[in-house]
């Protein structure tokens, strides 16, 4: 894996409407197995995340700097100022990537047409 061969500690948290599972960051074999267990042992939830409560659970745990990877859905108004508004408190001490699955029949409103011109 990438992560150790670079001497990089690497940790996972799940969650839906709580947190689901922590494995504080580390490395190694053993570790990795351990997250790739977890992650393989999730199911889908039809839930409302509680944000409030990941982003509380972060600021108590997590002490260093540490990339967060966020993959969760941002398309609900409510939802996405409640994240937003949680990731403020954390971004100035974490760096924060944040994706989320394409919802079905969303598609850019604009488009780059190419210039055949050029």
């Amino acid at each position: 894996m990438q992560a150790e061969r670079q001497g990089d500690l690497f940790g996972l948290l799940t969650f839906s409407d709580r947190v689901l599972n922590f494995v504080r960051a580390r490395s190694g074999q053993q570790h990795f197995s351990l997250c790739r267990d977890a992650l393989h042992s999730l199911h889908p939830q039809t839930v409302t995340p509680d944000y409030d409560e990941l982003f509380s659970f972060l600021r108590l745990r997590l002490r260093r700097r540490a990339l967060l990877v966020f993959l969760t859905a941002l398309d609900d108004p409510l939802l996405a100022e409640s994240f937003t508004h949680n990731a403020g408190l954390i971004c100035r001490q974490h760096l924060m990537l944040v994706t989320m699955v394409q919802p079905p029949g969303v598609k850019p409103l604009f488009l780059r047409r190419e210039c055949n011109q050029c």
